[in-house]
């Protein structure tokens, strides 16, 4: 069984990832037009994703599934969950046959009409990997169904990544030693940043491509860097510089050095450190989410098994992986399950008409 080896690519490189915004038709809608099966099928298949859009499961990122939609009846998986501001969302597909034919599509329902949805991107036939900045917190739904009669294995993982590299060279998530809203002055104001600790000289990096609107030493700031970035369109603000490396009106690629760490301005009785900043329109906005990092979830499951027997008297099926979410019915002993996916320890299974999540350790497989 062979996997795709995945490289994550950057913001920039959309193009190269297969990715597009999506307008129609659609992918989805090009597969339909020219479709040369039985009508009544191809119908079956289009109410499998509609009744997965009308009930998505919510679950919080990251999220890592494993499944085979191999039953006879067309199937869908919709997850609903929420997103930050200044992060990157990642979606990658893992197939076990690059020929498996696979949607996938990121949207949003209208505010307006919540019975009706905005596709966002989505993954093309056999493309393998999704990236989409977020620049506003939001809900977004995922719905991924195989064209008729694809019953390969599939994996995804879908993730949530720092929009914004790290600004400091060589630190990491612990040199942040204050945050956003921390008292100043006694008080009488907050910490609009984060001040991150680094020895005097350490280099400070752009954190995405740019261009730089404004440098000079002056203020509480002191000797201070204002970058527009060219993705999230904010002005990110770098604060108590020893010495400045950029120059206004300069074009800068994310990792280029603007500076170097000290303790100007108003920092003077400080130890060195950055202060970082991001503001959009309506002036400062928490840039921890747009610098902190995070780790990658690992693919799980090259192998799942297609048919599970219950194992004790009582077995829960709930409409969502964890026990947060409502009971759907309560399943006996010895009872024969269908094994649609995994997700994390949840078993995503089918008893007659009814779909649903069991605990992996509630059953026991069929060879």
């Amino acid at each position: 069984m062979r996997y795709t080896v995945f490289i994550i690519c950057t913001v920039l490189l959309s193009t190269a990832c297969n990715i597009r915004k999506a307008i129609h038709p659609t992918a989805r809608e090009k597969y339909e037009r020219s479709y040369k099966g039985p009508d009544s099928l191809l119908q079956t298949w289009k109410q499998a994703y509609d009744a997965a859009l009308q009930q998505p499961v919510n679950i919080e990122l990251p999220l890592v599934v494993t499944a085979r939609l191999h039953d006879s009846i067309p199937h869908a998986l919709a997850y609903r969950f929420a997103v930050n501001q200044g992060q990157v969302l990642i979606t990658e597909l893992d197939r076990t046959d690059d020929s498996t034919l696979l949607f996938a599509e990121l949207l949003r329902y209208k505010k307006d009409d919540p019975s009706k949805t905005n596709i966002l991107q989505e993954i093309e036939s056999t493309a393998t990997l999704l990236e989409m900045p977020v620049t506003e917190n939001d809900t977004i739904t995922i719905i991924l169904q195989p064209g008729i009669n694809n019953r390969s294995l599939f994996r995804f993982r879908i993730y949530a990544q720092p929009g914004y590299a790290f600004p400091v060279a060589g630190r990491v998530n612990t040199a942040i030693t204050s945050f956003w809203g921390a008292d100043r002055d006694g008080g009488g104001r907050k910490h609009e940043g984060v001040d991150i600790v680094a020895g005097r000289g350490t280099p400070l990096l752009a954190v995405m491509d740019g261009r730089i609107t404004s440098t000079g030493d002056r203020g509480l700031g002191g000797k201070q860097v204002w970058l527009r970035d060219a993705v999230f369109k904010k002005s990110v603000y770098y604060a108590h510089l020893d010495s400045i490396a950029a120059r206004d009106g300069q074009a800068i690629k994310r990792g280029d050095t603007l500076g170097f760490v000290g303790n100007t301005g108003n920092a003077i009785t400080t130890i060195p450190h950055l202060h970082f900043g991001v503001y959009g329109n309506n002036g400062a906005t928490d840039p921890y989410l747009f610098i902190k990092q995070l780790p990658v979830p690992s693919f799980h499951d090259s192998i799942l098994i297609r048919k599970g027997i219950t194992r004790n008297n009582k077995n829960e099926l709930r409409a969502g992986p964890s026990t947060k979410h409502a009971l759907l019915q309560t399943v006996g002993k010895n009872e024969s399950l269908t094994i649609l996916g995994k997700l994390s320890n949840w078993y995503y299974v089918k008893k007659g008409a009814v779909s649903g999540f069991i605990l992996q350790s509630n059953i026991k497989p069929v060879s």
